[in-house]
């Protein structure tokens, strides 16, 4: 299991920014996503590896293609779920035009046809915690670009699986209640298994069905479908 922290510019040798601007992030506010768009390392590879992967980024992007004062993003996440520091807490970045006085964060990969590993979105999820902000939204919606990706983007709309093995935390627990036409299942250990098996054979189009988990709530049989799916995955799945 990965250690969740925030691996320092010091450890990955970053350069010097040629200027530095700071703001005051919104606790409760947006972090933007974005990906690399490039071709990810294992999620096997080493800090050396990925160090050597950051310094390249920065240098790209401090380079004549860019001519940006340093890295764009205020964060980055590996395959391995490790999280690097970019620009770092509370600094401008350069990553979403009108809205760079907010907080940013790169995952390392292509996702218009395949998803992020679960150690980096768990790792995403951490860091949405870190940094006390609410909600994620995708490069796209602040700027015309297919970034993070299609598939990423879909993704980023249902809840991430958390940095905590085999069950989610209390407040988390308590929030889930699945309700399927006349029936309803409150609390983790009640509604566990309804998910498993929504997870498994579906809902009918038109079933009148709600899902509320992680404070949000989804409804309709084909949304709650995919959310009991994401959940069993990421959940129920490592009970077993």
């Amino acid at each position: 299991m990965v250690r969740r922290e925030i691996i320092s510019r010091k450890v990955w040798f970053g350069k010097a920014p040629k200027r530095k601007t700071l703001t005051k992030w919104r606790e409760g506010g947006i972090l933007w996503v974005h990906h690399s768009e490039s071709t990810a390392p294992s999620a096997k590879a080493t800090v050396k590896t990925e160090s050597a992967i950051m310094r390249g980024i920065q240098t790209f992007h401090m380079g004549p293609q860019r001519e940006w004062d340093d890295i764009g993003y205020g964060f980055v996440i590996f395959p391995s779920g490790r999280v690097y520091a970019g620009r770092g807490f509370g600094v401008v970045g350069a990553h979403t035009p009108g809205h760079n006085s907010e907080p940013s964060v790169c995952l390392i990969g292509s996702f218009s046809d395949s998803l992020p590993t679960t150690a980096a979105l768990q790792s995403l999820n951490w860091l949405k915690s870190e940094l006390l902000v609410k909600k994620l939204k995708g490069h796209r919606d602040g700027y015309p670009t297919s970034c993070p990706g299609n598939k990423f983007y879909a993704r980023l709309k249902l809840p991430l699986p958390s940095w905590k093995r085999s069950e989610p935390d209390a407040a988390t627990a308590r929030g889930v209640t699945v309700r399927v036409m006349n029936r309803e299942w409150v609390g983790w250990k009640e509604a566990k298994g309804a998910i498993r098996w929504i997870a498994a054979h579906g809902l009918r189009r038109g079933t009148k069905a709600s899902i509320t988990w992680h404070g949000e709530t989804w409804t309709g049989g084909k949304a709650v479908a995919n959310v009991c799916k994401n959940i069993y995955t990421n959940w129920i799945r490592e009970e077993l």
